[in-house]
């Protein structure tokens, strides 16, 4: 995702900075907690199948929970069950029709200023192959030492002789086969539909993505995807001032983060059905971050989970550990309750695994991503000012998420080939 600046927040490709000081993950404990004091017998997630019934060997969904011993659910604020009625529509709680009162997520927000990158992603698992597809679309303000700058000059996402331009990419993770990846036409200027459009978002030639859907080509890679985002009720990754404000260098928001996608991607030749699970979210501001890492994932029932954790470029934070951002909609709630940084979550950052543990409103928490090689594309990113990052991303990372109480409530879910996941770093 995007970060352009320091400071946590997505990076340009499609996720926030985030990045741990070590570049090897420490892997985490994912043994049952049976010291948790829960007595209850747990379901064994080899012999559990998705909630849809759907089980392949790449796209088994599985999902443990013990029984509960509390009622210290997550919730939309964290507390148990009975204080679930808090969750405001202001936020895009329970009851809200948009992604929030009065906010329209999906119209651009660039104003002309130089120095500014803005993002519109979109990404989908085909529910029965496990096939999956990312679609990326940016507009990037280039800066004076920008546009100086010979590796600027050369650099074949960022040609063309204005200050601003738009380009983008997509990325098809097929079910069986070698990840590819192809970009598209540069343009010049800002290719965006304003509020005033029907269905605003970033609509270049060869590029459209909007709350109806996506279509364009890049090399011999072409798609049409179709959603109807209209009933969505978007997700907030980072505090709603971050977005509304624009006071931290970069930050996310997921206008739509619980598709139903259909659709083809065609590559080389080959046709490649996509039905099934989808998002689309949104970056804004200067740049990627110095490290970052970025995971979305359908855990079933309407759960899911969003996570931004990012190292800031800012002199004198770029040595610190990931700030983390963590959101999970459970049982139709939002959890933590608050949308600042989860401070006593802990990333360790590295490929192909990287983990989030800690404790954050009462809960112990453990995230493994795994991101294997062989099911990653590596895309470089040019900011605004013309620094360069690099990041590796996958449509098809597996994922364990665990979050445990003193009292014995459990919650856990397993995807194997089905969470969409990314890890960025400098150069």
């Amino acid at each position: 995702m995007s970060e352009r600046d320091d400071e946590p927040s997505t990076d340009t490709s499609d996720t926030a900075n985030t990045a741990n000081t070590a570049d090897t993950a420490d892997t985490t404990d994912t043994t049952d907690p049976a010291g948790t004091g829960d007595a209850t017998d747990r379901v064994d997630p080899a012999e559990t199948t998705d909630k849809s019934g759907r089980h392949t060997a790449r796209t088994a969904a599985t999902r443990t929970q013990t029984a509960r011993t509390d009622t210290n659910e997550p919730t939309a604020n964290g507390a148990g069950d009975s204080d679930a009625a808090r969750s405001t529509t202001e936020d895009g709680g329970p009851g809200a029709t948009g992604p929030m009162a009065g906010q329209d997520w999906w119209a651009p927000r660039w104003k002309g200023q130089a120095g500014r990158l803005e993002v519109w992603y979109a990404t989908a698992t085909d529910a029965e192959t496990g096939a999956a597809v990312w679609i990326h679309g940016e507009v990037v303000a280039r800066t004076d030492a920008a546009k100086e700058n010979p590796q600027v000059q050369g650099d074949a996402n960022t040609r063309g002789d204005g200050p601003v331009v738009s380009h983008g990419w997509a990325a098809l993770f097929p079910a069986d086969g070698t990840p590819r990846w192809e970009r598209t036409a540069v343009h010049e200027g800002a290719t965006t539909a304003g509020a005033e459009d029907p269905h605003p978002g970033f609509h270049a030639e060869d590029l459209r993505i909007d709350d109806t859907g996506s279509a364009g080509s890049a090399g011999d890679i072409s798609w049409n995807l179709s959603w109807d985002a209209s009933g969505q009720r978007g997700l907030a990754t980072f505090p709603r001032w971050a977005w509304n404000r624009e006071l931290l260098p970069a930050a996310q928001v997921v206008p739509a983060p619980a598709l139903e996608v259909s659709g083809t991607v065609v590559s080389e030749g080959t046709e490649h059905r996509i039905e099934g699970h989808g998002q689309v979210a949104r970056i804004y501001g200067h740049g990627s971050a110095e490290r970052w890492g970025w995971l979305h994932a359908d855990l079933g029932d309407g759960d899911l989970i969003e996570l931004v954790t990012a190292v800031s470029r800012r002199s004198g934070l770029s040595r610190l550990q990931p700030i983390t951002f963590l959101r999970m909609r459970v049982g139709g709630m939002e959890w933590p309750a608050t949308r600042i940084a989860s401070w006593g979550l802990r990333t360790s950052l590295g490929l192909p695994v990287w983990s989030v543990t800690g404790r954050t409103q009462g809960f112990e928490v453990s995230i493994d991503v795994t991101q294997p090689h062989e099911r990653c594309v590596t895309i470089d990113y040019t900011d605004p000012d013309g620094s360069t990052a690099t990041c590796t991303n996958t449509e098809q990372a597996d994922v364990v998420v665990e979050l445990r109480t003193q009292g014995g409530t459990e919650r856990r879910w397993e995807l194997t080939g089905t969470a969409h996941a990314e890890v960025g770093r400098r150069p």
